[in-house]
């Protein structure tokens, strides 16, 4: 995972985009597709750049995962368990310790649920 990598666009095996937000995969008027193809644009690279500074400084949330794997699907999907966590906690401004602190406290928080 590294945010200087980072290639585009991508919504997930499982539709997702950032490995948090279902992406919106029906036909639509073409200035409402690019709408949303410029938010995938601006969310990707964001989760993948705080993802990548949690691993680089240890987030202490981090703890709470699986240790991180070393290659195969196993690291695939544990990275991607980061970015979402992470795209999470930065959506809301979460900064306790552990990876649900402050879990739906925010009005925010309880809308999007």
């Amino acid at each position: 995972m590294d945010s200087a990598a980072y290639d585009g666009p991508h919504i997930d095996e499982h539709h997702y985009v950032a490995r948090l937000v279902p992406a919106a995969l029906v036909d639509m008027a073409p200035e409402m597709r690019a709408a949303l193809d410029d938010g995938v644009t601006a969310i990707e690279p964001r989760a993948v750049e705080v993802a990548d500074r949690a691993i680089r400084e240890g987030a202490p949330w981090l703890a709470s995962l699986p240790p991180r794997p070393d290659s195969g699907w196993q690291l695939d999907r544990w990275e991607a368990a980061v970015i979402a966590a992470a795209a999470y906690r930065d959506r809301y401004g979460i900064t306790g310790m552990g990876l649900d602190a402050d879990m739906a406290t925010s009005r925010e928080q309880r809308r999007d649920v």
